[in-house]
C-alpha cells in the first residue's frame, strides 16, 4: 500500500459512506475516525 497518508471509504449494509483521508501509516496503534455509522433502520 506504500508510505501512506491513505484515504479508506467504508460502505455498510444500508449503503452509507464513510470516507476518512489523510490517515498515516502507523503499526500497532489505534486511531479515532471522523466519523460514526448510524445504527441502521
Amino acid at each position: 500500500m506504500g508510505p501512506g497518508p491513505y484515504t479508506f471509504r467504508v460502505t455498510d449494509i444500508y449503503g452509507n459512506v464513510l470516507t476518512d483521508s489523510n490517515i498515516p501509516h502507523q503499526i500497532g496503534v489505534d486511531l479515532t475516525g471522523s466519523g460514526q455509522f448510524s445504527k441502521g433502520p
